[in-house]
Protein backbone atom coordinates (compact mmCIF):
# COMPACT_ATOMS: atom_id res chain seq x y z
CA UNK A 1 0.00 0.00 0.00
CA UNK A 2 2.99 2.28 0.57
CA UNK A 3 3.92 2.33 -3.12
CA UNK A 4 0.35 3.17 -4.03
CA UNK A 5 0.33 6.04 -1.54
CA UNK A 6 3.47 7.46 -3.10
CA UNK A 7 2.00 7.11 -6.57
CA UNK A 8 -1.23 8.78 -5.48
CA UNK A 9 0.78 11.55 -3.83
CA UNK A 10 2.73 12.09 -7.05
CA UNK A 11 -0.38 12.02 -9.22
CA UNK A 12 -2.35 14.34 -6.94
CA UNK A 13 0.51 16.81 -6.54
CA UNK A 14 1.13 16.87 -10.29
CA UNK A 15 -2.52 17.58 -11.02
CA UNK A 16 -2.68 20.20 -8.27
CA UNK A 17 0.43 21.97 -9.54
CA UNK A 18 -0.91 22.07 -13.10
CA UNK A 19 -4.43 23.09 -12.08
CA UNK A 20 -3.55 25.63 -9.42
CA UNK A 21 0.13 26.57 -9.82
CA UNK A 22 -0.24 29.63 -7.59
CA UNK A 23 -1.08 27.43 -4.61
CA UNK A 24 1.36 25.30 -2.71
CA UNK A 25 0.48 21.64 -2.71
CA UNK A 26 -0.46 20.56 0.79
CA UNK A 27 -0.73 17.19 2.56
CA UNK A 28 -4.32 18.12 3.44
CA UNK A 29 -5.17 18.08 -0.25
CA UNK A 30 -3.51 14.70 -0.65
CA UNK A 31 -5.37 13.17 2.27
CA UNK A 32 -8.65 14.65 1.10
CA UNK A 33 -8.13 13.06 -2.31
CA UNK A 34 -7.04 9.80 -0.71
CA UNK A 35 -10.15 9.80 1.46
CA UNK A 36 -12.40 10.43 -1.54
CA UNK A 37 -10.62 7.74 -3.54
CA UNK A 38 -10.86 5.12 -0.80
CA UNK A 39 -14.51 6.04 -0.24
CA UNK A 40 -15.46 5.23 -3.82
CA UNK A 41 -17.16 1.88 -4.34
CA UNK A 42 -14.95 -0.54 -6.22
Amino acid sequence: MWEFDNYLWFLTSSIAEKSIPHLQFSPQLFFANKFLYTSLPT
